[in-house]
């Protein structure tokens, strides 16, 4: 009967490591689980850069001065009657402007 029992448990051993080590076993369940939950995190992310995307995209779509600021900011770009100011910095690089709006007399 020792035998038996002894059997029994090396079966039961036998199939808890299958179940656990297989393909589709726990293992596999819990490396599809891990990438699940990446894959969520990267799509709230690219969500999330949609909306602001979208949201952009209104605002140039209907504010003439977001597009001004814009403009100004990211083209470098002045007015008729601004006063552009340059600016060298002691390291010799690129100079710096910054659009000054012209002042009233």
């Amino acid at each position: 009967m020792k035998w038996f029992y002894r059997f029994l448990l090396l079966l039961i051993i036998g199939m808890a490591v299958y179940v656990t080590a297989s393909h589709g076993g726990v293992y596999d369940l819990w490396k599809i689980k891990k990438n699940i939950a990446r894959t969520d995190a990267k799509n709230q992310v690219l969500l999330q850069e949609k909306n602001d995307s979208a949201a952009e995209i209104n605002l140039l779509q209907s504010d003439n001065l977001y597009i001004e600021k814009i403009a100004r900011e990211e083209l470098g770009m002045v007015k008729k009657d601004d006063v552009v100011v340059y600016l060298k910095k002691n390291d010799r690089s690129a100079p710096q402007f910054s659009p000054v709006a012209p002042q009233e007399k």
